[in-house]
C-alpha cells in the first residue's frame, strides 16, 4: 500500500517536473532498418522505431506507469485495404523486484528486463508476417505508424497524452513494394 502512494506520489512529480520545470526536449521517433521479405502468402517484416524513448522517458519508465507503445501495419492495393495488424508493447517497472516487466504483444510473451537500454531496444523491435495472397497483385502500399497512450492519473484526476514526448507526432512510413519483381 505504501508502494503504491509513494508511486503515484511520484509520478505526480515526474509529470509536474516535466511539463513544468525541465528543459523539454521531446524525440523524434522514425521508422528505420526497414526489412521486407515477400512470400506466396503474405510479407514478413522486420524494422525498429528509433529514437522513440530518448529524452525524458527514464523517469517515466523508472515511475512504474505502464507505458505502452501500439504500431498499426496496413497493406493497401488499388486503394482498398487487403489487411492489416495492430500490437501493443507494453513495460511497467515493477518497484519490489526492482527490473521491468515487459509484455510483446504480437508474441504474446512476458519477459523482464534489467538494462534501460535493452528495455528500449525491445519496445521499439517491430517484427511481423502480414498475410495475404501475394499473387494476386503487382504491388501494394505497406504504411506503418506507431503511437503512445494518454495515461491518467488518478490521484491527480488529470491524464497527460504520452505523444507530447513524440511533439505529438504519430512516427509514420509508406513504402511501395513490388511483388513481382522483388522475389
Amino acid at each position: 500500500m505504501f508502494n503504491a502512494f509513494l508511486g503515484r506520489v511520484y509520478v505526480a512529480l515526474i509529470s509536474l517536473s516535466t511539463l513544468v520545470l525541465s528543459n523539454y526536449t521531446g524525440n523524434s521517433p522514425r521508422f528505420t532498418d526497414i526489412f521486407i521479405e515477400i512470400a506466396d502468402n503474405g510479407i514478413y517484416i522486420r524494422c525498429f522505431l528509433e529514437d522513440a524513448f530518448e529524452n525524458d522517458f527514464k523517469e517515466i519508465f523508472d515511475s512504474g506507469i505502464l507505458v505502452s507503445v501500439t504500431y498499426e501495419l496496413e497493406i493497401i492495393a488499388k486503394n482498398s485495404l487487403i489487411t492489416q495488424k495492430s500490437f501493443t508493447n507494453t513495460a511497467i517497472w515493477e518497484f519490489e523486484n526492482r527490473h521491468w516487466l515487459l509484455y510483446l504483444g504480437e508474441d504474446n510473451i512476458f519477459t523482464t528486463i534489467e538494462n534501460f537500454e535493452e528495455l528500449k531496444q525491445s519496445l521499439s523491435f517491430v517484427e511481423t508476417f502480414l498475410y495475404f495472397d501475394t499473387i494476386n497483385f503487382d504491388s501494394v502500399n505497406l504504411n506503418i505508424s506507431a503511437r503512445l497512450p494518454t495515461i491518467h492519473f488518478t490521484t491527480l484526476q488529470k491524464s497527460f497524452d504520452l505523444m507530447i514526448f513524440w511533439k505529438l507526432r504519430e512516427p509514420k512510413e509508406k513504402i511501395n513494394i513490388n511483388l513481382r519483381g522483388s522475389k
